[in-house]
């Protein structure tokens, strides 16, 4: 996988807050859809799937599709002042 690939999909799923399917960052992002799934399945610990989205596909029949979304790290966790005591 390419690094920007990956960086490219990071910053966008960042960019918004209810998350994406590999078809809309594939069209976001201009990067087919087969390589949005390979980045976020191997190359992006950060990435998880947050919901499925039902999907109906006529004669009765449905699929689900993955909404995927990243962990937003805080920007930093501050030391403690005080010293433990065990």
């Amino acid at each position: 996988m390419f690094k920007s690939t990956v960086k490219a999909i990071r910053a966008h799923l960042l960019s918004i807050e209810d998350g994406a399917t590999t078809s809309e960052l594939s069209q976001a992002l201009g990067v087919h859809r087969d390589s949005i799934w390979r980045s976020l399945k191997n190359s992006m610990p950060d990435a998880y799937i947050d919901r499925w989205n039902h999907v109906p596909r006529g004669r009765g029949r449905s699929k689900y599709e993955a909404v995927w979304d990243v962990v937003r790290v805080p920007p930093n966790c501050p030391k403690p002042n005080e010293k433990v005591k065990s």
